[in-house]
């Protein structure tokens, strides 16, 4: 549905490892990533980026990330047309 919808989606999940498969399995066409405990600070801050400037369509986070400054961000995200919390 972002493809359809352009914006932005989100899915809130705390398997990083399922996370990572689905985003293995996604189409080219649809642009995804992940924010996690497991990427260092500058590739968060170039997720948040791409985000920002609509690069990415569907960004998949772990509930841990979202006790970050993460909330802080939305603020400068494009329309988020879905949340899916797992």
């Amino acid at each position: 549905s972002s493809m359809l919808l352009g914006g932005l989606s989100i899915v809130v999940s705390p398997l990083v490892s399922l996370i990572l498969d689905q985003i293995a399995h996604l189409p080219d066409t649809l642009p995804a990533a992940c924010i996690s405990s497991l990427i260092t600070r500058p590739q968060r801050d170039k997720i948040l980026k791409m985000v920002k400037n609509g690069t990415v369509q569907l960004l998949f986070i772990t509930p841990e990330s979202l006790q970050s400054d993460f909330l802080y961000h939305l603020q400068d995200f494009p329309k988020v047309n879905f949340v899916c919390v797992d």
